[in-house]
């Protein structure tokens, strides 16, 4: 089953689990749609790529979902979208065509005087003729988990109409929209795994240059249960980053899993606890960095040996951990919104990007604290390289078991 991605423009709300909805503010949220493709563009072929849509509530009873691009060869349209009426006694949501006033989208010049119309539509299951007919409606059903449910007899479609005839171009059925697994920190799940070094190499081209590539030690947790996985906590509330990010006090995370080596993956929908506005005079929105690899394995549900495989056969080069040296290289990341958390943004090459973590020595690779006693101190300069003969006047970073501290080589 293929998934596209729904979004909504302003900060996330979360529909409660296990609730009814009372009002179609509730409902406005960010979705993932599970469906079926069908075949129905004239080349016989799914016409398919990854969309985001906007779900907004008019008002208490009324909502838009509005979906762009539905695939590359339609980016630059801006399709008409669905309107719906919410019943909060059945807890139904039913849609319809939205009416062509008053919307201002929709309107593809094909020639000077040739406009097509360019919307989404809604067609049913004949019970009878066993053929798909136009609809003018079809009723959702809202669960308590928060996931919209269609009936298997609606598709929901991509059409183009000119002179009141209508090409479907893309559909789809079985239609499920379910709220995303945004990542979530419980301290019962986690075990404090000491301090990390880290080095940021994914931002730093936005900040003045004396603040390029410091390092800074933050604090590392390890999961109980997946003892592969690590979340790296506050990356962005350091001094560093005060001019910035807009909401610094912010708790945010990096959360990755060693649990190849040789391809380490980072897990999307984390958000950074970094704000930044992503146009001149917008609101700040929360940063949610990723790598490919993680979008492989976490988004498109690969298994990290299949996404690794991937790799290999386009000879790309993943994220690795450096047992030996204990050290985490990240990188192919990209990053997501919080009004467009399916995102893959970039402010440079996609290669330059990377971050640079240490792990604690003292963490065991079944999870058991090692003793620290006697362990050697390793010094390491503030590019992250270590430096077997400090010299005298250096700023260092000294890391000795699971102590880190920054001193400058005395003479």
């Amino acid at each position: 089953m293929k998934k596209i991605y729904f979004l909504f423009a302003g900060l996330l709300a979360v529909v409660a689990s296990a609730s009814a909805f009372s009002s179609a503010r509730d409902i406005e949220n960010t979705y993932v749609v599970e469906y079926e493709p069908c075949v129905v563009s004239p080349d016989g072929t799914p016409v398919y790529d990854d969309v985001t849509a906007k779900v907004e509530a008019e008002d208490e009873t009324k909502v838009m979902i509005s979906l762009s691009p539905w695939s590359e060869s339609y980016s630059s349209m801006s399709l008409r979208p669905l309107v719906g009426t919410v019943d909060t006694g059945t807890q139904t949501l039913m849609l319809k065509v939205a009416d062509n006033a008053n919307l201002g989208v929709g309107n593809l010049s094909l020639s000077p005087d040739v406009y097509a119309e360019v919307s989404l539509f809604i067609s049913k299951l004949d019970s009878e003729s066993a053929t798909w007919v136009d609809a003018d409606t079809a009723i959702a059903r809202v669960t308590t988990e928060g996931t919209i449910e269609f009936p298997e007899d609606v598709r929901i479609l991509l059409g183009c109409r000119i002179d009141d005839k209508t090409s479907y171009l893309a559909a789809m059925e079985n239609v499920k929209f379910v709220f995303p697994d945004y990542f979530t920190f419980n301290p019962s799940e986690w075990d404090y795994a000491g301090k990390s070094l880290f080095t940021e190499g994914v931002c730093t081209q936005l900040m003045k240059e004396d603040s390029n590539n410091d390092i800074v030690e933050l604090d590392i947790y390890r999961n109980k249960s997946k003892k592969a996985l690590y979340a790296v906590k506050n990356p962005y509330s350091t001094s560093a980053w005060l001019d910035l990010n807009k909401e610094p006090e912010s708790e945010g995370y990096i959360v990755f899993s060693i649990e190849n080596p040789d391809f380490v993956w980072m897990r999307p929908l984390t958000g950074s606890g970094l704000w930044l506005p992503m146009s001149e005079g917008g609101l700040p929105e929360e940063i949610y960095f990723q790598n490919i690899e993680g979008m492989r394995v976490f988004n498109d549900g690969m298994s990290v040996e299949e996404a690794a495989d991937e790799f290999a056969d386009r000879k790309l080069t993943p994220s690795k951990y450096d047992a030996a040296k204990h050290v985490v290289i990240l990188q192919n990341i990209n990053f997501a919104t919080t009004e467009n958390p399916f995102g893959t943004l970039m402010w440079n090459n996609v290669e330059d990007a990377t971050y640079k973590f240490t792990i604690p020595e003292t963490v065991g690779v079944d999870g058991i604290y090692n003793d620290a006693d006697n362990v050697a101190k390793r010094y390491f300069n503030l590019q992250g390289v270590e430096v077997a003969n400090p010299e005298a006047g250096q700023v260092i970073i000294v890391k000795e078991g699971n102590k880190v501290s920054k001193t400058v080589v005395r003479k």
